[in-house]
């Protein structure tokens, strides 16, 4: 999920993968997107997320020791210094949105693709859990 700096979303992707191990699959949500950023040429990303292990992982300077998520983090740290990107950690109550479109499409069996911003299915989704949220639909490159 992608926001601008007044709150609109403007890109959304979520793509279904098999059942892995909770960390891993949010390094391998890491890894996705940092393609799709570096794709799109953007640079100076916030990254914002809810799950200690994985800032730590991406943030820290040490050398990477876990071999199950090596070769990602890797990947990923090299992404973030060629865009300047950061990631800082954010706490689960304030990131229930994308939790939520996470749920939305296991339920209804639904993958968003890279840059689609489909306002009928988002604005759906949000209604219920944040009224206030604002949409803005954008062309993709």
């Amino acid at each position: 999920m992608v926001k601008n700096d007044e709150g609109e979303l403007i890109f959304l992707a979520l793509e279904k993968v098999t059942k892995i191990e909770p960390h891993m699959a949010e390094i391998k949500a890491v890894e996705w997107a940092s393609a799709i950023v570096g794709d799109l040429k953007l640079d100076k990303v916030v990254w914002l997320c809810d799950s200690m292990d994985t800032v730590n992982t991406v943030t820290s300077k040490e050398e990477l020791c876990a071999w199950d998520t090596f070769l990602e983090a890797t990947i990923i740290r090299g992404r973030f210094e060629a865009n300047s990107c950061t990631m800082q950690w954010i706490s689960r109550d304030q990131n229930y949105l994308v939790d939520a479109f996470a749920k939305f499409t296991l339920k209804n069996n639904f993958t968003f693709l890279k840059f689609d911003v489909r306002r009928d299915v988002i604005s759906s989704c949000v209604k219920n859990f944040l009224p206030s949220f604002k949409v803005k639909t954008v062309s993709p490159l």
